[in-house]
């Protein structure tokens, strides 16, 4: 079990059919620390959607990223709110 204010550990994003869980939030880390880098991540992902065209062909890559961004992001917010999905 986590301390206090910290994070819990969370496995999250699914790689394959059976539904394992390819990453993990890590348990212990400061609260305040997990939550900036939860900032930092959805930044990023709402910054790739407004740079790309997801009808393009090229932009799908671009598309990938940002549900692995999002699936990051979700991850970490259920650790650190002590949910799991």
């Amino acid at each position: 079990m986590a301390k206090p204010n910290t994070t819990e550990a969370t496995p999250f994003f699914s790689c394959n059919a059976d539904g394992a869980k390819l990453f993990a939030v890590q348990p212990g880390i400061p609260v305040e620390d997990a939550m900036n880098q939860l900032a930092c991540l959805l930044d990023t992902a709402l910054n790739t959607v407004r740079y790309s065209n997801p009808t393009d062909p090229e932009e799908q890559g671009k598309a990938h990223a940002l549900q692995c961004l999002l699936e990051m992001s979700t991850g970490l917010l259920e650790s650190v709110m002590g949910v799991q999905s």
